[in-house]
């Protein structure tokens, strides 16, 4: 079939046919071109518009064919200043914008003028019809360009007239004729008769001017010098011959650029010792008669060459940097802004103010900073430091509180810092300290092992304090005062009896030492470790590093969102609890102490215990779930396993994939399943393993089978059988095809169906009646004749009407480009239009 082809559109078909039947002419005034949206489109007659257009106007012509008279030939002019698009698609429209004809064309680039370059285009498109009275033809003064024959048929119209103007010596006319030799009239033509006298006075063409008196008078005459008595050729003396060595002709190509004299000639990439790979006119500019010569050389492309030789067998060539071909920053050994911005930075940028002459060196005022003396010197060190001044808090300071504890509680219990409790009367707790319910409590500690803490009684001038030492509080001591004096056994002072009944004499020792004074004995003198020995010993409340197994029966409590750190290889890993979820967090390689990188393989909502998995979960065993079961993201969830058996003589591949328990054994299974070498699905298994189970394939390609002892599909209330029948209230709730024969009994008279008329006739031409609808359906082969148009007789007429005609091309000569129809259809039959390149079609007819 052809690639392009023009079509009437279906709304064109009925406003022609309106118009052939004696309606009002169709007027086809404009046409439309277009892109096609960047495709070659196939005409559809059901179009109603171009798939883009890009450019309408009003048509140049609409013409009638002069040679078929059917044929509507209109015409289209694109100017030079329209385009910047495609051309794939054009569209005929009448005078009310309805499309009537739309083709599609070879496909080619419309270019503007402001593009560089610039065409004015015609398009044509024919259009058969049956009448071509039916269309409006444009010849008027609208036309944008004339045709050659709107011309022509112009031009022999005036011929026909008398309206002609007089000549004169400033513009054509008619002329009358004079014989006069020597008169000065000029509005008069010269006859033969004239002419002869003049020519009998003239030198004669014939005698080559031979017949001239004076010829060197004569070359004086014609400005002619002496060249005009030299013969032509490249010997000295001679006049230089139009063409030699290269001047003043076309192209002459030489197979070898190297040359020894001086000529202009052309060379390709066939040639030898060229520039390159193109075409090149080249000048040979010989030094010293060869082999030194120089060259110059230009492309088609305007590419210049410089070349030399100095031997016969080569030519060294270097192109000519120009405006169009200039040298990159690496031929003239400099870079690119692009590989300068690499390398150097701008001169006019400035570090905090300071210019990059040269280094530049900041110091920590340069960028609104306080260098490590003047901080030092100004801040308060949090490792510990002397503040000179007096810390003024301005204002009240409310001190925090804590729950009391019972007083037998360690340090560690308690809040670190200053803070009050009260003992209330209810407090289980109250009891455990020595004063009366609604005393106050001061609690002023350092760390879980330093502090003391203060008790004072509701109305009462009596105080107790205690203090905190390693792990354990003190017992409480009574403050003593003006107002509340101890006595000598509150103090633990003796009398002289009393101290000599309780202390042992000076001469005792202590420890081996005499207690003749002082006595200062050492860690080692009371069997315990001095400082530095206990600090090597045991790890620090600021902290450390064990290098034992650390075991505890109570909480390992931290306040940090980081911690529990495990450090092997190149990787580290700690948990993390953000306050909404907690993390198992990995390091980046090679960064074990460092932050957490992407990854977040494991998560815990602490809000509602929900659990993450934030990459691939493997199991090696089963997976049970208690509750739902959730996976968010674009992934899959992998279930591997191959299983392979044999069974029904075929061998099986099956994975397994979701098994979900009933109540007793009743169970559904999920899994994929290949019969190998045949086809493989997904599968469902329902049932308790006994011979009531149903199984269920989605097999690849679309097939779903169901298997069971009686299987059938129920979409609603509606039943589809194994066998294929279908019940359901469509139906009349009966099986269809009971549904079926009932309702075809009622309505076919079998008698008459099965004596029903048969085919007659053979290949080239055949009838059949349906004797139901009284249809009669025939068709034939069309072998065309000389003529475009081919008489095709029906082998039956129809006796009402006939509803159309299909042709389908079945042989035809070298390309086959135009469309083939049926015209003049009647019950009799019709003429089929077929170009001469087609040459065979089918028919085919159908009508009562």
């Amino acid at each position: 079939m052809s690639k392009y082809k023009a079509i009437i559109t279906t709304a064109g078909a009925a406003k022609i046919a309106a118009a052939s039947a004696g309606g009002t002419q169709l007027k086809i005034t404009r046409m439309a071109v277009g892109d096609g949206n960047g495709t070659l489109p196939t005409p559809n007659p059901a179009q109603t518009k171009l798939i883009n257009e890009e450019y309408r106007a009003t048509l140049n012509g609409l013409t009638i064919d002069k040679a078929i008279k059917n044929h509507i030939v209109a015409e289209f002019i694109i100017p030079a200043n329209v385009g910047g698009f495609w051309l794939r698609e054009m569209g005929l429209y009448d005078d009310f914008g309805t499309l009537i004809a739309v083709s599609n064309v070879a496909e080619s680039y419309k270019p503007k003028l402001e593009e560089g370059s610039g065409r004015t285009q015609t398009l044509r498109m024919i259009l058969i019809v049956s009448s071509a009275a039916a269309i409006s033809v444009i010849a008027g003064g609208d036309t944008v360009l004339a045709t050659k024959d709107f011309v022509n048929d112009a031009i022999k119209e005036h011929e026909k007239t008398r309206n002609h103007p007089d000549a004169s010596t400033i513009a054509k006319g008619l002329v009358q004729l004079s014989s006069a030799t020597t008169s000065a009239d000029e509005t008069k033509a010269a006859t033969p008769k004239a002419v002869k006298a003049v020519n009998d006075a003239s030198a004669k063409k014939s005698a080559n001017l031979s017949d001239l008196t004076d010829k060197s008078a004569a070359r004086g005459n014609l400005a002619l010098g002496s060249a005009a008595t030299k013969n032509v050729g490249v010997e000295a003396g001679q006049v230089m011959a139009v063409g030699a060595f290269g001047l003043g002709m076309g192209s002459r190509h030489r197979e070898d650029a190297y040359c020894n004299q001086g000529e202009i000639f052309r060379v390709n990439n066939t040639s030898a010792n060229v520039p390159g790979n193109g075409v090149y006119g080249v000048i040979s500019l010989p030094c010293d008669g060869g082999p030194s010569t120089g060259y110059v050389g230009v492309s088609n492309s305007g590419a210049g060459f410089l070349g030399g030789s100095n031997s016969t067998n080569g030519i060294k060539w270097a192109r000519i940097y120009t405006t169009d071909y200039k040298p990159t920053a690496a031929d003239v050994g400099a870079l690119t802004d692009a590989q300068a911005v690499q390398k150097f930075v701008q001169r006019s940028i400035k570090v905090n103010g300071k210019p990059l002459s040269g280094d530049v060196n900041l110091l920590a005022a340069d960028v609104n900073a306080w260098n490590k003396t003047e901080a030092d010197g100004r801040f308060v060190k949090r490792t510990g430091d002397t503040m000179a001044g007096t810390l003024v808090i301005d204002g009240a300071t409310v001190l925090p509180t804590q729950p009391l504890r019972a007083a037998t509680d360690v340090p560690a219990l308690w809040k670190q810092g200053i803070s009050l409790s009260t003992l209330e009367f209810d407090d289980k707790n109250t009891s455990s300290y020595p004063a009366q319910p609604y005393a106050t409590l001061v609690n002023l500690s350092v760390t879980e092992h330093r502090g003391i803490q203060l008790l004072s009684e509701k109305a009462t001038n009596n105080f107790w304090l205690r203090s905190a030492d390693a792990k354990k509080y003190s017992d409480f001591v009574k403050l003593y005062h003006t107002q509340n004096k101890p006595t000598a056994a509150d103090v633990g002072a003796l009398t002289d009896t009393q101290a000599a009944q309780k202390y042992a004499l000076r001469s005792y020792k202590v420890n081996g030492k005499p207690l003749s004074g002082d006595v200062n004995l050492l860690a080692g003198d009371v069997n315990a470790w001095n400082k530095s020995e206990a600090d090597g010993r045991y790890l620090m409340k600021s902290g450390g590093q064990l290098t034992g197994t650390v075991k505890t029966t109570a909480e390992i409590q931290s306040l940090t969102a980081d911690n529990y750190r495990i450090v092997s290889g190149d990787y580290g890993t700690f948990w993390r609890n953000d306050g909404n979820s907690m993390y198992l967090m990995l390091t980046k390689a090679k960064d074990q102490y460092g932050t957490f990188n992407g990854l977040r393989p494991f998560a815990v909502d602490v809000k509602n215990g929900n659990v993450n998995f934030g990459h691939i979960v493997s199991t090696n065993n089963d997976l049970n779930v208690g509750n739902n079961l959730g996976v968010s993201g674009q992934g899959f969830i992998f279930k591997g396993g191959v299983t392979s058996y044999e069974g029904g003589g075929e061998r099986h591949h099956q994975t397994n994939g979701l098994l979900l328990r009933g109540a007793g054994d009743l169970r559904a299974e999920i899994y994929h399943h290949e019969t190998i070498g045949k086809h493989h699905a997904l599968s469902f298994h329902v049932g308790n393993g006994t011979a009531g189970d149903g199984w269920f394939d989605f097999r690849a390609g679309g097939d779903v089978y169901i298997n069971g002892p009686s299987p059938t599909l129920n979409v609603g209330p509606a039943v589809h059988a194994a066998d294929g029948n279908i019940m359901g209230s469509r139906w009349g709730n009966k099986w269809l095809w009971d549904a079926v024969i009932e309702q075809v009994n009622g309505r076919v008279d079998w008698n008459s169906f099965n004596n029903r008329s048969h085919i007659s006739g053979n290949r080239n031409a055949w009838w059949y009646k349906d004797e139901l609808t009284g249809y009669i359906h025939q068709g034939g082969v069309i072998n065309r004749g000389d003529n475009y148009l081919n008489r095709v007789n029906f082998p039956r007429g129809f006796t009402q009407d006939c509803f159309g005609v299909q042709l389908t091309l079945a042989g035809h000569w070298g390309d086959s480009s135009a469309n083939m129809e049926a015209l003049n259809v009647g019950p009799g039959g019709f003429d089929s239009g077929m170009n001469g390149n087609e040459r065979i079609a089918f028919w085919w007819a159908v009508g009562v």
